[in-house]
């Protein structure tokens, strides 16, 4: 059994789905997938009259086939996602990204700097000394002592016939033991002193900044192109590359037969 992509192309219209399946998550196929109307309709366009073909029974249904033609086309894009998504680069690549006449272009740039920071904080300092001295109360005593004492005196007188001495008269006095005491005291002494000197905090800083660049730019044509071989080249990847018409070229190579009716 065989069936028209024209056939095919209704029952997914019907349905509103891709003609060519959506299960694929490739940047490339994610394109694909979100524009399906047009690229369907293209697909369609091209292969109107080619038929999805294999050895299907009598009694296949088109959703069958419709079912089976997806998966055959998304077996397909996985086995050459890596090839596809590479080209796609090239498709996606802005008008801006490459110089159509140079095909040289080097920009080197080279950068330095150098910063140094420093901040040295000393913190605040007070030296103090203090000093107190106590002298405790004092108490000077002295005592004499005298004790008791008799003091005689005795006259003696020559005789008028004698050249002995005799004693003419005596006196005695005596005087009492008494102590003579002499004290003198003095309170406790308390001497202090005290001296304190403050010092602020103190910070010492210091930066350097050093900065240089370099750019060099070269840009031009190397080897033996030309300007115009270049421009000849970019004209024909914009005129020959498709890169879904490829695509949709190998589908077909690979699963769709053209029959004549």
């Amino acid at each position: 059994m065989r069936e028209k992509i024209a056939a095919l192309y209704r029952y997914s219209k019907t349905n509103n789905v891709p003609l060519l399946g959506s299960t694929n998550t490739a940047d490339f196929w994610a394109t694909y997938v979100s524009n399906y109307a047009v690229y369907d309709r293209f697909f369609r366009d091209r292969f109107l009259n080619w038929f999805y073909w294999l050895s299907f029974s009598d009694d296949e249904e088109i959703a069958d086939i419709y079912t089976d033609f997806v998966e055959a086309v998304q077996a397909h894009i996985a086995i050459n996602q890596r090839r596809y998504s590479e080209l796609y680069r090239v498709h996606v690549l802005a008008s801006n990204a490459y110089d159509i006449v140079n095909n040289y272009d080097l920009t080197e740039s080279h950068s330095t700097s150098r910063s140094e920071s420093g901040n040295n904080t000393s913190g605040a300092r007070e030296d103090s000394t203090s000093g107190t001295a106590t002298d405790g109360a004092r108490s000077d005593s002295a005592t004499t002592n005298a004790g008791a004492q008799t003091t005689t005196e005795t006259n003696q007188i020559e005789g008028f016939n004698s050249s002995d001495f005799a004693d003419a008269d005596k006196k005695t006095v005596a005087a009492g033991a008494h102590s003579d005491s002499t004290s003198v005291s003095k309170g406790a002494q308390i001497n202090t002193n005290s001296t304190t000197v403050n010092k602020g905090a103190q910070t010492d800083s210091h930066s350097l900044t050093e900065s240089e660049t370099i750019n060099i730019t070269r840009k031009g044509n190397i080897g033996v192109q030309t300007p115009a071989d270049v421009i000849g080249g970019h004209i024909k990847l914009w005129t020959e590359f498709d890169f879904y018409k490829m695509i949709f070229d190998e589908i077909a190579k690979n699963y769709l037969i053209l029959f004549e009716d």
